[in-house]
Formats: structure tokens, sequence, C-alpha cells
């Protein structure tokens, strides 16, 4: 059994999903996260009948999973006109936990079920074209055998 979710929405980098509050230093969501989280919500409204699928087969199966995320991001958000990556600039690490976090909460599991998860970086053409696809597999916890 494996699932495919498409047109999930891009998320804010984790550098651009909290700021520290000048008076506290307590951590707070920055605006784009709150507006972000929202651009989720709406896709879980138009999702549902896909989400309620895998809900219900995670009722049945309890085991660890695999994530596969491939973030589509607008090309000239990660190349330079001479056609090489920008450095510091959307590392794909960088929008995995608040994708796994968001995730994990429509599905009503705890992230720590994804055992393993692989991230790509795809480029798009068109703006209107970025977003988050995912796949998400059944597996089995692999043992290490040191021989």
């Amino acid at each position: 059994m494996q699932f495919a979710l498409s047109k999930f929405p891009l998320s804010p980098s984790v550098n651009q999903s909290l700021r520290p509050m000048r008076s506290t230093g307590r951590l707070v969501k920055t605006k784009e996260m709150q507006l972000w989280e929202k651009h989720v919500l709406m896709w879980s409204l138009r999702y549902c009948r896909e989400l309620d699928k895998i809900k219900d087969w995670l009722k049945v199966y309890d085991g660890p999973l695999s994530l596969s995320i491939q973030f589509v991001f607008h090309k000239p958000r990660i190349l330079k006109k001479d056609g090489k990556i920008k450095m510091g600039r959307n590392d794909p690490d960088n929008f995995l936990k608040n994708t796994k976090d968001a995730l994990s909460k429509l599905l009503g599991i705890d992230d720590a079920r994804f055992n393993f998860c692989s991230v790509e970086r795809i480029l798009c053409e068109n703006e209107a074209d970025q977003q988050t696809l995912l796949t998400i597999t059944p597996i089995e916890i692999k043992l290490y055998d040191k021989r």
C-alpha cells in the first residue's frame, strides 16, 4: 500500500517560522508561518477524502512508515543566472520539520512513526507550480547486524 499526496503547500523554512519576542525571548510563530498553517488547513479540506483513506488505513496498520518528500521550488528561487545553486537558500532540510509536523497532525499520528524520510528538491518553471509532493509507504524496521 502506498499513498501519494500532491499540491501540499510549500512550508516556510524553519528559520522563517519562528522569531523571538523581544521582551521574553520566547519563540512565537511568524505571520508567514501562520499564513502557511491556514493554507495547510485549506488544503486538508480540499483533500479530505485522500486523508480519510490514509487515516482509515492507519487504524489497521500501526507499524513504521516511510515518507518521501519532494519540494518543488520555482527555478529562479534556487538557481543563479549562471545555473549554479544559490548557497544557503532553500535547503530542503529546513522545510522538512514543518512539513512532517503538519502532515502528522492532519493524520493524527506521532511523527516518530516516520522511520525513514527522503527529501528531494525539484525545480519548476512556473512559480504557481511550487508545492510539496508526499508519498507514504509502510516499511519494516531494519536491524543492524555488524557481520
